[in-house]
């Protein structure tokens, strides 16, 4: 009977090697999946979570900050939690901003088992300017880190996805 229990597992053992470098290969090719959208200069994330200066975890449930990147340019909206050095009479309180990327950089760390990308870049917005670092390990997961002259710097969990489809008429 012990040796049965023996063979069984010994066979078991190849295929959970197998199938843990299947899933290696799965999060490689989804890392290589995420660094050509973000290099693309074609994409857009949707955050779900926002984390304050102070460190707290806010839901964004139905009010979702959005970015979008299509070739030179970012539009976003973010809500705004933390501390407002100086806004002008009539700001609504969250990040917003239209307009050219400007020092775009893109870094990639290849790593074993933890490769990152690092897309940053330079927004005006309205009334403010927004130097904005957005950090992926791949699957289309990232965190998107403002900073402002204005206000506290903020983070924001979302995902990164390709730009929807144009609507035919």
């Amino acid at each position: 009977m012990m040796r049965r229990i023996v063979f069984c597992l010994w066979m078991l053992f190849p295929l959970t090697g197998v199938s843990a470098q299947g899933t290696q290969a799965d999060k490689e090719a989804e890392f290589r999946k995420t660094l050509e959208l973000m290099e693309s200069d074609q994409f857009r994330i949707t955050a779900t979570y926002a984390y304050s200066s102070g460190g707290r975890s806010i839901p964004l449930a139905g009010n979702e900050g959005t970015l979008t990147v299509r070739d030179s340019v970012a539009e976003g909206f973010f809500p705004f939690f933390g501390r407002a050095y100086r806004l002008p009479m009539g700001e609504e309180g969250g990040i917003r901003f239209d307009g050219r990327l400007e020092k775009k950089q893109i870094t990639v760390k290849e790593k074993r088992k933890n490769s990152s990308i690092r897309y940053k870049f330079r927004v005006k917005g309205f009334t403010d300017v927004y130097d904005i670092s957005i950090e992926s390990f791949g699957g289309g997961h990232c965190t998107v880190y403002i900073q402002s002259n204005n206000r506290s710097t903020i983070s924001y969990q979302g995902k990164v996805e390709p730009l929807p489809e144009p609507q035919a008429h």
